[in-house]
């Protein structure tokens, strides 16, 4: 029996659900992190010294022509295969990065092809790569 002290029904479940909760929380980032190093991957929020240590860029490509492209980089003469992107569409590619300076050849599928003025690369970088709706 509880004598001289009345607790509030209200502050029981309160003060149990809310450090269950933040602990719920901190339980969830653990396994968050420990499931990304077990896969070899890191979350990446564009501050760590972990994206400064990447090999890797993001190239993202919009295809604002009806034609499906096929691209390759150019890294200092070497040409390498990235992959399609369909007319109309946006894809994202990770890429290795080789040196300061890229060049995109575009293959359209339906015949043509251009070639990119160089865009300055680092590592960590995203970069943005539209085509354009009509080919010169």
């Amino acid at each position: 029996m509880n004598q001289g002290k009345s607790i509030p029904k209200s502050a029981g479940p309160r003060a149990v659900n809310v450090p269950l909760a933040v602990v719920l929380l901190l339980a969830g980032s653990i396994l968050a992190a420990s499931s990304c190093r077990a896969l070899g991957t890191q979350p990446s929020s564009g501050f760590g010294p972990g994206d400064r240590q990447s090999n890797q860029f993001v190239l993202q490509v919009e295809n604002q022509n009806f034609a499906d492209a096929r691209l390759y980089a150019r890294w200092n003469g070497d040409r390498r295969r990235i992959g399609v992107v369909t007319g109309n569409r946006t894809e994202y590619f990770t890429l290795d990065w080789d040196s300061r300076q890229l060049r995109v050849e575009v293959d359209f599928l339906a015949g043509g092809s251009l070639v990119s003025p160089g865009i300055l690369v680092s590592r960590g970088d995203t970069v943005v790569f539209q085509i354009p709706p009509r080919t010169p």
